[in-house]
């Protein structure tokens, strides 16, 4: 079997299955798919500053559910 047809086999996989096959390869092989996440969280863009920071003005709700009381 080649790469393209393991690729196949896998696009083929209900999801549960896919999830349960990556952990018996985790398993088997000692590895951790969540190793390659502090990477991940790396690479994102600064978060915005906080107002204790001196982020400015608070801006306006998303919440546009009600008109009597403000969103928290």
């Amino acid at each position: 079997m080649n790469r393209e047809e393991i690729l196949q086999a896998l696009k083929d996989l209900p999801v549960i299955e896919l999830a349960g096959l990556v952990k018996d390869l985790e398993e088997e092989f000692g590895v951790s798919a969540a190793a390659a996440a502090p990477d991940a969280v790396a690479a994102a863009p600064a978060a915005a500053p906080s107002r204790a920071a001196g982020g400015g003005r608070r801006r306006p709700s998303a919440c546009r559910g009600h008109r009597r009381r403000p969103c928290a």
